[in-house]
């Protein structure tokens, strides 16, 4: 996930978050690898009849409240959310990932926003697949960099965006000591 809460260390009894979501930048310094999909699936950017399909699957990938006017409100009819990509298996959206600008703040970057993936799809590296395509798109679109935002506990897709190229950025106060902390329980893992 690029973004699903606004912090991210642990859940409070309130279920919010403790301190803000981990930074990640990619500098697109180098060539991006190909985007393979794997075989029967289909890769592709989202209608507004995708709307119900991507809510269902945001909802499965992050139990939050996502319903058909989030989603149009967030992502499909958002004017800084150029793309929404998605995945298809069998005619069922089972990933998703956004491209999303902010052309305030971050004039020469694109940003990964809201990657999810159904659970029953897993190990098939489709949030791979739908970053890698907003990291294209961001190529496409003249941008120098893309970020994204991630939380502590989200290692299978800190691990993804590692090795995409993606770095770890600390911004906050909070963030180196949380990041050598990420990154350590990769050492253990081998």
């Amino acid at each position: 996930m690029a973004q699903a809460s606004q912090n991210s260390t642990s859940p409070t009894s309130e279920g919010l978050f403790s301190d803000p979501q981990l930074l990640m930048v990619h500098r697109l310094e180098s060539t991006l690898p190909q985007i393979v999909i794997p075989e029967g699936y289909a890769l592709r950017k989202a209608s507004l009849e995708d709307a119900e399909p991507l809510a269902s699957t945001l909802l499965a990938s992050f139990g939050m409240d996502w319903n058909v006017a989030k989603v149009r409100a967030e992502l499909l009819d958002h004017p800084d959310v150029p793309t929404t990509w998605l995945i298809a298996c069998e005619g069922e959206v089972v990933a998703t990932a956004s491209y999303q600008l902010k052309p305030v703040d971050f004039p020469d970057a694109g940003w990964v926003h809201w990657v999810g993936a159904r659970a029953e799809h897993s190990g098939r590296k489709l949030g791979t697949v739908v970053t890698l395509a907003v990291l294209h798109e961001a190529v496409s679109d003249g941008k120098r960099e893309v970020r994204l935002t991630t939380d502590d506990w989200r290692l299978p897709a800190i691990a993804s965006y590692l090795k995409l190229g993606f770095e770890p950025l600390s911004w906050h106060e909070s963030h180196e000591a949380r990041w050598e902390t990420v990154l350590a329980k990769f050492g253990e893992r081998g």
